[in-house]
C-alpha cells in the first residue's frame, strides 16, 4: 500500500485530480502480482533482483539527503518544547520505531539457500542492522529538518513522506521533473521492502508446512524451480486481500503495523526463553554460532520487549490487542488439537531436534 501511495504521488504530479484510494489500491495489487512472479522464478534470481533494488533504494536515500540540504533548519529538530508531544509522544513512537527494525530478522530465514549459514547469516544480520540504523537516523534528520511541518513525516495517513518533503524543498514549477525523478527512484525502497517481507513469510510457512506445523500443502516445492510455490501463491492472495481491505478501511494500515509489531514482540520474548531452555537442557548441542554476551544480551532483549509490550497495552487500540490474542490462540489450538500428532519425522527441523535429544 505504501508502494501504491508513492506511485499515486507520481501519477498525481503528472495528472491532477486522480482518485488516490483507487490508484493506491491498483498499484498495490500490481506490486503483489509482480513480486509473486519474482519469488516463483527462483531464489537466486529474486536475490539478484532484490540486491539491485536495494542499491536503488540506498541511492534514493542519499539523493534525498543531498537534495534536502538547502531546506534544513536546525530549529525544526530542536523545537520549543524539545518534545512536541512530551514523553507520551516518545512512547507512542515506539511501535513505529520497532517497525523500522523488525524486518531484519528475515535474514535468518534463508539458511537453506546460503553457503556456510553459520558464518554468513550472523554476519549479514549484523551488517544489515548497522546499515539500517545509519540510513534511518540520516533519513529521519533530513525529513524532519527540511520539512515545513514536522507532522508531515508523522502522519500515518501520509504514505509518501519523503517525496512530500522533497517537493517542499524543490517547490518551483521548473523543479517538478526533479521531484518526479526522485519519487520514481524512491519506489525502489518500497518494493524491495515488500519483496523481503513476502520472501520471509513464504519461507517460514514453507518450513512449518513441510514439518507439519501448518497445513502440508504449504510445504510444496515447484518441481524444477525449487521455490515454495504454494506458500508464495497463498500469502500473495492474503496480501492482495489486505490491500483490498485497505481500500474500504484506510485504518487497516495502522492496525496492521501495530498488530505485526506486537505479535513480533511476544515472539521475541518466547524465542529468548527458548534460547535459555536449550542452553540448560542441551548444553552439548553443536553450536557453530553462539549468542554474544550470553546471558546478558538475551535477558536485555526480554526486558526491552516486555517494556515495549506494556506500552502497546497502554496506548494501542483494543482491536490490536484482540487480533494479537486471537492469532496466538488459533495457532496454539491448531498445534495442540491437530498438528502435534501429524508432524513429519523426516523434516529437517524434526531431525535436528531428535539429533539434539
Amino acid at each position: 500500500m505504501a508502494t501504491g501511495g508513492y506511485i499515486y504521488f507520481v501519477v498525481n504530479l503528472l495528472t491532477k485530480g486522480v482518485n488516490q484510494p483507487l490508484v493506491t489500491t491498483i498499484a498495490g495489487l500490481v506490486t503483489v502480482a509482480v513480486f509473486a512472479i519474482v519469488q516463483w522464478i527462483g531464489a537466486k534470481e529474486q536475490a539478484k533482483i532484490m540486491e539491485y533494488l536495494t542499491y536503488g533504494a540506498i541511492l534514493a536515500l542519499v539523493w534525498f539527503w543531498i537534495a534536502c540540504i538547502p531546506g534544513v533548519r536546525i530549529e525544526r529538530i530542536f523545537t520549543k518544547p524539545l518534545l512536541t508531544d512530551g514523553w507520551v509522544g516518545v512512547l507512542k513512537a515506539i511501535p513505529f520505531a520497532i517497525w523500522w527494525l523488525v524486518i531484519i530478522e528475515t535474514v535468518a530465514l534463508s539458511p537453506e539457500e546460503a553457503h556456510e549459514p553459520h558464518r554468513t547469516i550472523p554476519r549479514g544480520m549484523i551488517l544489515a542492522q548497522i546499515t539500517l540504523i545509519v540510513l534511518v537516523v540520516l533519513t529521519w534528520f533530513f525529513a524532519v529538518a527540511a520539512g515545513n511541518d514536522y507532522k508531515v513525516t508523522g502522519d500515518i495517513n501520509n504514505l509518501y513522506p519523503l517525496p512530500q518533503v522533497f517537493s517542499e524543498v524543490w517547490s518551483k514549477p521548473s523543479q517538478r521533473p526533479h521531484v518526479i525523478a526522485f519519487s520514481i527512484v524512491a519506489i525502489f525502497g518500497m518494493v524491495v521492502s515488500y519483496n523481503g517481507m513476502i520472501y520471509a513469510v513464504t519461507r517460514m510457512s514453507f518450513s512449518l508446512g513441510r514439518a507439519g506445523y501448518l497445513p502440508r500443502s504449504l510445504g510444496h516445492v515447484h518441481h524444477s524451480r525449487r521455490t515454495p510455490d504454494a506458500s508464495i501463491f497463498f500469502w500473495s492472495l492474503v496480501v492482495a486481500g489486505f490491500v483490498i481491505w485497505g481500500y474500504f478501511k484506510y485504518d487497516a494500515v495502522m492496525i496492521a503495523v501495530l498488530t505485526c509489531n506486537l505479535t513480533a514482540l511476544i515472539w521475541y520474548i518466547l524465542a529468548m526463553f527458548c534460547l535459555f531452555i536449550l542452553r540448560v537442557k542441551y548444553p552439548n548441542m553443536p553450536r557453530p554460532y553462539k549468542v554474544p554476551l550470553y546471558p546478558f544480551l538475551p535477558a536485555a532483549v526480554i526486558v526491552m520487549c516486555v517494556f515495549s509490550a506494556i506500552i502497546y497495552g497502554m496506548l494501542s487500540e483494543h482491536i490490536v490487542l484482540w487480533l494479537t490474542l486471537i492469532m496466538y490462540l488459533v495457532g496454539l489450538a491448531y498445534y495442540f488439537f491437530y498438528a502435534r500428532s501429524r508432524l513429519v519425522a523426516a523434516a529437517p527441523e524434526e531431525l535436528a531436534a531428535r539429533a539434539a535429544t
